[in-house]
């Protein structure tokens, strides 16, 4: 009983520590000039290792009936007069596993945005985020890159401007 709760309270620890790493990695990136990324990209690594031990005692605490659309702490029409008139719209639950597989797809999609401050060359920066936008659509992971792009003094519609005018050239297309 006394080892039960010793690995319940190392899964905790596990999933506060990445939350800590996630949490402050998204304030690193927001910092202005790029001057957070190296720290982000850290933290980022950081919170990719602790994805393992989540994954490990994923079966630990308590469980909510996904097919009832019951989960603990998820309330699915708590904002539901915040959203404009419209047909209503279904919220999917991950289950556990599929939830703990998207967040570490957007940790490795974040320490990938971390990636372009690498790159000086418009080209360069342009193939970036054109392989970036053709995987895995995210609205975090886009709007951060949108963000470090603006740093640079760039923008992805800029970038997408670009490639529709080269498209046109036979030699590049």
């Amino acid at each position: 009983n006394q080892q039960a709760e010793i690995k319940k309270n190392e899964a905790i620890l596990a999933r506060l520590k990445f939350l800590k790493a996630f949490y402050c990695s998204i304030v690193a990136l927001d910092k202005h000039e790029c001057s957070g990324v190296s720290t982000a990209k850290q933290l980022l690594n950081t919170a990719l290792t602790l994805v393992d031990p989540i994954k490990k005692t994923i079966e630990l605490g308590t469980h909510g009936d996904l097919e009832k659309g019951e989960m603990l702490g998820f309330e699915p029409l708590v904002n539901q007069r915040l959203l404009p008139p419209s047909f209503p719209r279904y919220v999917s639950v991950f289950g556990r596993e599929a939830a703990v597989d998207y967040l570490q797809v957007v940790v490795k999609r974040l320490i990938h945005v971390c990636g372009v401050v690498e790159y000086t060359p418009l080209h360069m920066i342009i193939d970036f985020v054109s392989e970036f936008s053709k995987t895995h659509p995210c609205v975090l992971t886009r709007s951060t890159l949108q963000v470090k792009l603006n740093s640079f003094g760039l923008s992805c519609e800029l970038c997408f401007k670009v490639l529709r005018v080269l498209r046109g050239y036979p030699i590049i297309g």
